[in-house]
């Protein structure tokens, strides 16, 4: 067999290479239970990570701040066996959020914000709370100033 032959080897993370995928607009930017941010590890001459690692895991930090103050919000980080990650999200308030991605101590580059919007109104999941008592409490008002 006549050599050599090339050989890729993929196993060094490259921070600055790496790409951060947001919600995109649309139904994405819908707030919801859970908003997903999507992390691609990349090499140092840009190639996509075909697997995921543990150090991979553990040197990978995802920090979202959410509305309404700003405050940071838990993240779920899960690998997803392919060189990418999701950070996941509770996403049910419609406001701005930050966000911020590093390996290990070097920042991933990403947009820094993202703003979800509220969804149209779907009548079924709308509730009322209250509306008996405050009627019942105007019509005793109204008794009152009619006694008057």
């Amino acid at each position: 067999v006549p050599g050599p032959f090339p050989l890729w080897v993929n196993n060094t993370t490259s921070a600055p290479r790496c790409s951060v995928e947001l919600p995109v607009a649309g139904e994405d930017l819908v707030v919801r239970e859970t908003v997903a941010v999507v992390v691609q590890l990349r090499d140092k001459q840009g190639y996509p990570r075909l697997v995921g690692s543990a150090g991979d895991f553990q040197a990978l930090h995802v920090k979202l701040g959410g509305p309404p103050s700003g405050a940071q919000l838990p993240v779920a980080l899960t690998s997803n066996n392919n060189g990418t990650y999701t950070a996941s999200f509770d996403g049910r308030l419609a406001g701005v959020y930050r966000v911020e991605v590093k390996y290990g101590s070097q920042p991933v580059p990403c947009p820094e914000t993202f703003t979800l919007v509220s969804g149209p109104t779907h009548p079924p999941h709308c509730v009322c709370q209250g509306l008996d008592r405050t009627l019942h409490r105007l019509a005793q008002a109204e008794a009152r100033m009619a006694e008057l």
